[in-house]
């Protein structure tokens, strides 16, 4: 049994009333120089609709960020969040119009039922001038109106708001608009003399009127209702490219906000779960790989995520998580739709200790080192990464043993990023490792000097050394690098979880070895 986990997902200051999109990922930090001001530059297939300027913006368009405000062409907003979203089709309106309309005709007889149930409230509404109980006029036209949602959101997989959320926004609009449209609806048809007179005594005169009237009343509120939804449930229930917005040769799904943080300009792309895991997994795993291992990536993937939410909601930050190495590398949206069995089968799921989300950390090969040796990891508070278990079904891949080959000048070049005036380097070798046979501490030595560097500080300065064990050999003006594994050694083995696969271990099984004692529970979302 999967025990549930409810998840609010919040973002201080960036609200509204629906919102499809429940992770937001830091894409871009600008930092706003002497200059007073930075440049963001972004497009969509069919424009772009910016909070604050009335008409979409098409092209490619630049937006000036300055501490106290966004300029757009002629356009200047104080505001100190600038929301961004794709436009939706030029006939995107025309196609909803069309689908209401065909609701409407497929489900003429059930409206004619309901309205025409409300004969008591026509004529009472006609004869008595004292009249004013709309309840029951409300609660048939919000049973048609559930109906057509309940058909909208049929073409449309997997919702990112639950069809609750839709029928709960539709009532509140309703009870706001109900009463003035109709009353509306009734002055503007300058009833004659004689139809009044028929209204007022013949009951399917008046029925008949009341009904055309409130038909009207539906198909209007039905298409601006749904023109309103979240640009997703619209794209897939209209069956229409999802629009994507541009930035950085990347195309990303949802929303952008820019946000203007003191000398700081944030760029955060506001998301779905499952569209953001969708393009982790293609980023951090490789796609074409066996089901199973896409489902324990997406597991740790979405749990990491779940970790990084409740640590933002407390600390009250802008965003949820980063887009780098530093979290999680996401690159925005792809058409690997192979790998969306893996989101959709393990939906909601993510790896717990003690009822709550664990740090799913994961690597691409952990080299066969035992993480419980390790140190620096403070494994009273995270006691399922002290594996203890070696991990030798990694062992069998290419990506297991790794050599590199680097000259002096190589070395040097590399270390001049942290001591600008280094001079070429005479030796370099490794002076202390832990319990684990991690690479602590370097010697590196010149004419002129020698000074110690950190296992931390090597990996990343040099990227052809993949992980942190690893010998390093003098050969003439050359050094040898050779070691095991590729990446941090915690967590998750993603080519040992392959070899588990094919040994027929199960996702869950998976997941339970490289982080024990664990449990598996499901998220239960407040959006």
């Amino acid at each position: 049994m999967i025990s549930l986990f409810n998840l609010c997902l919040f973002l201080i200051c960036i609200t509204s009333n629906l919102s499809a999109f429940d992770v937001r990922v830091l894409l871009e930090k600008f930092i706003i120089p002497d200059t007073k001001q930075v440049e963001c530059k972004l497009s969509s297939q069919y424009g772009i609709v910016v909070s604050g300027v009335k008409e979409p913006l098409h092209g490619s368009i630049s937006i000036t960020c300055t501490e106290q405000e966004f300029i757009i062409n002629d356009s200047i907003i104080k505001d100190k969040i600038l929301s961004i979203t794709p436009a939706l089709p030029s006939n995107y309106e025309n196609k909803i119009n069309q689908f209401v309309l065909h609701w409407m005709k497929e489900n003429h007889d059930f409206c004619q039922e309901q309205l025409g149930q409300l004969s008591d409230f026509y004529e009472k509404f006609v004869n008595d001038h004292n009249f004013r109980d709309y309840a029951p006029l409300y609660q048939m036209m919000q049973q048609c109106v559930d109906r057509c949602i309940s058909h909208f959101i049929e073409n449309v997989e997997h919702p990112v708001i639950s069809y609750e959320s839709l029928v709960k926004l539709a009532q509140k609009q309703l009870a706001l608009q109900l009463k003035g449209a109709f009353i509306n609806a009734i002055n503007e048809k300058n009833i004659s003399k004689s139809l009044l007179k028929q209204i007022k005594i013949s009951e399917k005169a008046r029925t008949d009127f009341f009904i055309k009237i409130l038909e009207q009343i539906l198909a209007q509120f039905l298409t601006e209702y749904l023109s309103g939804l979240p640009h997703k449930i619209i794209n897939q229930a209209m069956k229409e490219e999802t629009g994507c917005l541009l930035f950085d040769k990347n195309k990303y799904l949802g929303t952008f906000y820019l946000v203007r943080d003191e000398n700081t300009v944030l760029l955060i792309n506001s998301l779905d779960i499952d569209d953001y895991l969708l393009s982790v997994i293609h980023s951090e795993g490789w796609p074409g790989w066996p089901m199973e291992v896409n489902k324990a990536l997406v597991i740790a993937s979405r749990t990491y995520l779940v970790e990084k939410i409740l640590q933002a909601n407390k600390s009250k930050r802008h965003y949820h998580i980063v887009n780098s190495i530093q979290h999680q590398t996401y690159k925005g949206h792809h058409k690997f739709t192979e790998l969306k069995q893996a989101v959709d089968e393990t939906r909601n799921i993510f790896i717990s200790y003690n009822g709550e989300p664990i740090v799913a950390m994961f690597d691409a090969c952990c080299g066969g080192v035992i993480p419980a040796k390790i140190e620096g990891m403070n494994y009273k508070k995270h006691p399922y990464l002290a594996r203890t278990k070696s991990c030798t079904h990694c062992k069998k891949y290419k990506v297991y043993d790794w050599k590199k080959e680097l000259s002096r000048l190589e070395i040097t070049e590399a270390l001049q990023k942290d001591h600008p005036n280094l001079q070429e380097i005479t030796d370099i070798k490794v002076t202390q490792r832990d319990s684990a046979g991690l690479v602590k501490q370097v010697l590196v030595t010149t004419k002129q000097k020698s000074f110690y560097v950190s296992g931390k500080k090597m990996y990343s300065l040099f990227p052809s050394i993949k992980s942190f064990c690893y010998t390093i050999k003098k050969k003439g003006r050359h050094f040898i690098f050779q070691g095991r594994g590729y990446g941090h050694h915690m967590g998750l083995c993603q080519w040992g979880a392959r070899g588990m696969v094919q040994d027929n271990w199960n996702y869950k099984n998976i997941l339970q070895f490289y982080y024990p004692g664990t449990e598996f529970m499901k998220l239960s979302l407040s959006r």
